[in-house]
């Protein structure tokens, strides 16, 4: 926007050219209906205008969480929040700014503060509207991962398996691709259900090494095995090999390890696992397939029922009259 002549100097000595507004479309925003609030923002006795419209400095961040966000007043890029922000641990990354180069101005005005975002309403008016929402976020996970699978690679997925980390190791052995059509793999407990659309990539399970934590080797028989990348947790795992600075436990089948070429899993990869499956613990949801169709079914198969009697109602209202 430019004023006629007015400010021409001024405008033409601003390092500011050009705006650009963008309009966005009601229509096309998704999950509308579906309204949120916020919780856990600290309250102070006397205090006002502490609400969201109060801070100028939002994130969301995969390490945050679902539905958990970080505010904060005064935005600040000195050297030392940068630092801050890029710090790995995530309690480190958004703990309070003394650090800051300002801190004697900004008293703490700068300090971060996490809330969390839930939704808003009647439950079962909003059940539906949440399930969508997050099979939403669940399919751009599986997105996302299918861009990072590389045959030949590992990867790590879910599993309730009481006997497990909470998740299985496997080694890739093809590249991502769309269900035609729905299947069922039945080498689940219970079977697991997939629709056609789904992204999913062919695997073989590798074992854990007994008496060895977070070692594993490759099968002496195959496990073939079909992952839905939904469930996939890390696409592109790193596991170590036997080295002098990685050894194997004592107690373990050393020999048989090393004929296997077993590999581990680092302390930090586990870990990072573990947090991973804390985070989608917000996104499960019961996935209802078949209940529609047979719905539909059942209300088509009424529906011509009804004709029929109808049908049968006519014809003998018409032979009574003849």
């Amino acid at each position: 926007m430019k004023s006629n002549m007015k400010s021409v100097k001024r405008e033409s000595s601003s390092k500011l050219k050009f705006r650009h507004y963008h309009l966005q479309d009601p229509e096309l925003v998704k999950f509308r209906e579906l309204k949120m609030k916020m919780e856990g923002l600290p309250k102070k006795r006397k205090e006002q205008r502490n609400g969201l419209l109060a801070h100028y400095n939002m994130r969301v961040e995969r390490d945050l969480g679902v539905g958990v966000a970080a505010l904060r007043r005064i935005p600040c890029s000195c050297d030392d929040c940068m630092t801050q922000l890029s710090l790995k641990n995530v309690t480190e990354r958004y703990a309070s700014s003394v650090t800051c180069k300002y801190w004697s101005l900004f008293e703490g005005l700068n300090d971060w503060k996490l809330v969390k975002l839930v939704a808003d309403g009647t439950a079962d008016l909003i059940a539906e509207e949440i399930c969508r929402a997050k099979s939403t976020v669940l399919h751009g996970i599986a997105t996302s991962v299918a861009e990072r699978i590389e045959d030949g690679l590992f990867g790590a997925f879910l599993t309730n398996d009481p006997d497990s980390d909470g998740y299985y190791v496997v080694q890739w052995t093809s590249d991502p691709y769309t269900l035609q059509e729905s299947i069922e793999l039945e080498e689940y407990d219970p079977p697991l259900h997939l629709e056609a659309g789904e992204l999913v990539c062919e695997a073989r399970y590798l074992n854990k090494v007994p008496r060895a934590r977070q070692w594993y080797t490759a099968p002496t028989t195959n496990l073939p095995t079909t992952v839905r990348l939904q469930q996939v947790i890390d696409p592109m795992l790193e596991l170590l090999e036997i080295s002098p600075a990685n050894k194997l436990p004592n107690n373990c089948d050393k020999r048989a390890c090393e004929r296997l070429q077993a590999r581990k899993i680092s302390n930090e990869s586990h870990e990072e696992l573990i947090e991973e499956i804390h985070r989608r613990e917000c996104l499960d949801f019961d996935e209802e397939h078949g209940q529609e169709e047979e719905e539909s079914s059942d209300d088509d198969e009424s529906e011509q029922e009804s004709e029929r009697t109808s049908d049968s109602s006519s014809s003998d209202n018409e032979e009574v009259q003849q």
